[in-house]
């Protein structure tokens, strides 16, 4: 089945049977409810679908070619490969989007979802590949995470930093960490974090998704 994307497209948060996760893309503005509709990913979160989609058995293999730009995957013998659309939302702001899985695999829409990165809070750490997405782009890490008041009264700066860290990346990794106060609502603080993680560690995890990694630094 052809599938050319078309009108425009808003943010929503997605499940799919068997692949555990929530995953945040974008839908057309009616909706899936129509058939032959699906919805598109940005990079960052069609990287995190690799990592989920592999453990899937009808998907293994789905992996990201960076030279070409695209998602592959070879599923019954096929070889599939999908392609980003640039595509707008209702706010007249483009999207570049992969249609991951598209004619193959049925989303519900479970939620309105927020890009994870800019000025969305972080809901969890980031996923390696969501990692390995923004260095690739701008050589670090950069969101915004919500920490309780209760958390960080009686830490001092190393503990702050490892509490910070932790919400990030998921570990006490990240290193030359910057921080401000974005914002706060009753007793929570929203503080903007920004570091570098040294992807060496996980070369061959990267490799295995595709992700066009060397030593530790993107590829140019």
């Amino acid at each position: 089945m052809s599938f050319t994307p078309t009108g425009t497209y808003r943010p929503a948060q997605l499940a799919l049977a068997g692949v555990s996760g929530k995953f945040n893309g974008f839908v057309p503005d009616m909706g899936l409810a129509r058939a032959g509709q699906w919805p598109g990913f940005e990079r960052g979160q069609a990287l995190r679908l690799i990592e989920a989609f592999n453990e899937h058995a009808a998907a293994r293999g789905l992996r990201y070619d960076h030279d070409n730009d695209c998602f592959e995957a070879v599923m019954g013998g096929v070889n599939y490969t999908f392609g980003p659309y640039d595509l707008w939302d209702a706010a007249g702001a483009r999207h570049r989007l992969y249609f991951v899985g598209q004619n193959m695999w049925r989303w519900t829409e479970v939620g309105q979802s927020a890009p994870r990165a800019g000025g969305a809070v972080l809901d969890g750490p980031l996923s390696l590949a969501e990692q390995a997405d923004q260095v690739i782009a701008s050589g670090g890490v950069e969101v915004v995470v919500a920490v309780d008041l209760d958390e960080v009264v009686a830490l001092n700066l190393e503990g702050l930093l490892d509490l910070l860290s932790e919400r990030l990346i998921g570990s006490g990794l990240l290193m030359d960490t910057s921080f401000r106060v974005a914002g706060s609502l009753d007793d929570t603080l929203f503080i903007r974090v920004e570091g570098q993680v040294d992807l060496s560690h996980w070369a061959e995890e990267l490799a295995a998704m595709g992700i066009d990694w060397k030593g530790g630094a993107a590829k140019s």
